[in-house]
């Protein structure tokens, strides 16, 4: 997550990740697939596929507070808010893939 996102998205992963387990790490991996999956599914090869999940998690941004201020610095683009929360993302995966255990 580091490498490819935003770093203040990644560290609220992290932060996760150090209350939750490793488990955080595993469920927000899926919910990128998942979030992805029609264009996973049409990729014509692994190169395709990962040009797709780094397209992705490089537009993942981080809110700062309730009222949509966004911490977003890639190309700045005038503070335009990022297509992807990673608060939601977070929120989604622990929604969907909540049933998946540290043991």
């Amino acid at each position: 997550f580091i490498a490819v996102m935003d770093h203040s998205a990644a560290v609220s992963i992290i932060d996760c990740f150090f209350v939750d387990g490793s488990k955080v790490l595993f469920q927000v991996s899926l919910d990128i697939l998942k979030y992805n999956e029609t264009q996973l599914l049409n990729s014509s090869d692994e190169i395709e596929a990962m040009t797709v999940v780094n397209d992705f998690m490089g537009k993942i941004g981080q809110k700062q507070n309730h009222h949509d201020k966004i911490i977003w610095s890639p190309g700045d683009q005038s503070q335009k808010p990022p297509p992807v929360s990673v608060g939601e993302l977070i929120r989604q995966a622990y929604q969907i893939f909540g049933f998946i255990k540290n043991d």
